[in-house]
């Protein structure tokens, strides 16, 4: 997800600064820390317990997230919103006081770097913080802070990229599918969610099957997987496209059987994975297991917003 990502930006902006000095165009459409409520479905079996040592293992001494444990890189955005909505949600729905506090110390230490969503990022409208238009940005990774405590301080810039080939990518079409509906335009959410799905049924059930895929040499990324329940689970609960969702329900369920696999010994989900001989190929020899991952796995589970 790191490096040159399409986001869906709004028109108008604000400025935000950091405690680095660092100055990042901001777009909002508005932004709610209440997370997940309680579940009213259950798809797959995820293990929150080994899920939330994982996040405990990810802590940092800048009271913030590591990439992944033993990682000495901090991003600004997308991890910290994603972790913060992931163990909100795990409290909302176990009301586990761990989870919570974990979450209360990212949403605090954020504040020294502008807040949750200072620095923009697509994944935010997996959580439901949306944009209020739909222009076409670069996303730059660049470092806020090269040494804090030791960790390495990073966030993605974006700039005007309209020519950016955003169909390619199947995280871009999830995004876009989520804000077409949340902006009300469902013929273009269910169009988009159609492209989305070809990608699906072009890697013949293995995953989707963008460029991103033959650029990594046939490395699956796993959170798209997440990003696809995500915006179904959203088009499922609208009323305008319940039943335009409804004849997905079974692709759904086969993502959902990939999903399930993915969770690592240590809690934290594969970020990648391959295909050999029709057999998933996934672990530590193929890639490591990080926070936003994890977090977009959570929000993508039967518990419902």
């Amino acid at each position: 997800m790191r490096g040159a990502i399409l986001a869906l930006i709004a028109a108008s902006t604000i400025v935000v600064a950091s405690v680095a000095g660092y100055f990042a165009t901001v777009p909002r459409a508005g932004c709610s820390l209440e997370g997940a409520q309680a579940p009213s479905r259950v798809w797959f079996t995820f293990d929150i317990d080994r899920a939330l040592q994982f996040y405990l293992s990810l802590k940092t001494p800048l009271g913030l997230e590591s990439d992944y444990p033993q990682s000495k890189t901090v991003w600004l955005a997308d991890d910290q919103a994603l972790d913060y909505y992931a163990l909100q949600k795990i409290y909302n729905v176990t009301g586990n006081s761990t989870a919570l506090a974990a979450a209360a110390e990212i949403n605090r230490s954020a504040e020294d770097w502008g807040g949750l969503t200072a620095y923009w990022n697509p994944a935010f409208e997996a959580f439901g913080c949306y944009p209020a238009g739909s222009d076409v940005l670069w996303g730059r990774d660049v470092t806020i802070n090269g040494s804090v405590q030791g960790y390495s301080v990073r966030a993605t810039e974006f700039s005007w990229g309209p020519v950016y080939p955003y169909p390619l990518f199947a995280d871009q079409l999830a995004y876009r599918t989520l804000l077409y509906l949340h902006r009300g335009d469902y013929a273009l959410a269910e169009g988009t969610f159609t492209e989305l799905s070809w990608m699906w049924a072009l890697s013949h059930g293995q995953g989707f099957a963008d460029l991103a895929l033959w650029q990594q040499g046939g490395l699956y990324q796993s959170y798209k997987l997440a990003l696809y329940v995500i915006a179904w689970n959203q088009l499922e609960g609208n009323p305008a496209t319940q039943g335009f969702a409804s004849a997905y329900g079974s692709t759904v369920m086969k993502v959902l059987q990939l999903m399930a696999q993915l969770q690592s010994g240590d809690g934290g989900v594969w970020t990648g994975y391959r295909f050999s001989g029709g057999t998933m190929v996934y672990g530590e020899n193929v890639t490591v297991a990080n926070g936003e991952t994890t977090s977009l796995f959570i929000l993508a589970d039967g518990w419902a917003f």
